[in-house]
């Protein structure tokens, strides 16, 4: 089973300024730069944009033995023996950014909930996710297409 993620309305628009932004400032304050000023603000696009596609989810897919949040330049993967427990999670869960994009291209990194403590994000949209805790701690915030569906689904395969 895979399913995309789909970014929400906000993730979009923060992309799209982002981006715009970006753009507007190689074209307007590139010519304007000291040799010193255009290596550091090409240092930091290219690290942004390769932080994005390492990181920023694209789909998930679950075959028997293993979860896959598939991403640009890596498949991270989650095997099922590993799971402990999967919840849906609400759209209205405090999330707090530790380390990672709030919005540009999706939400992915290092956040932090008063309910579940400190985890790993990849989805799209807030509505859109739902909560993988492992057996040694460590959890995860996933969202995609259809997540209640897909949910469910592992949490039938994690039970048998």
């Amino acid at each position: 089973m895979k399913k995309r993620v789909d970014m929400s309305g906000a993730a979009f628009a923060i992309t799209l300024a982002i981006a715009v932004m970006l753009v507007c400032m190689v074209f307007v304050g590139y010519p304007r730069l000291e040799t010193l000023g255009v290596a550091l603000f090409v240092s930091v696009v290219v690290l942004l944009m390769l932080m994005a596609l390492f990181y920023a989810p694209m789909s998930l897919s679950l075959d028997d033995k293993e979860l896959c949040v598939c991403r640009s330049f890596w498949v991270k993967r989650i095997p099922l023996s590993e799971i402990r427990e999967v919840r849906a999670v609400s759209k209205d869960l405090p999330l707090s950014r530790v380390c990672g994009s709030g919005g540009f291209m999706g939400y992915w990194g290092w956040f932090r909930s008063p309910c579940i403590g400190k985890c790993f994000a990849y989805y799209g949209d807030k509505s859109q996710r739902f909560l993988l805790m492992l057996k040694d701690g460590r959890n995860y915030i996933l969202g995609c297409r259809d997540a209640n569906e897909l949910a469910v689904a592992v949490k039938e395969r994690v039970d048998e």
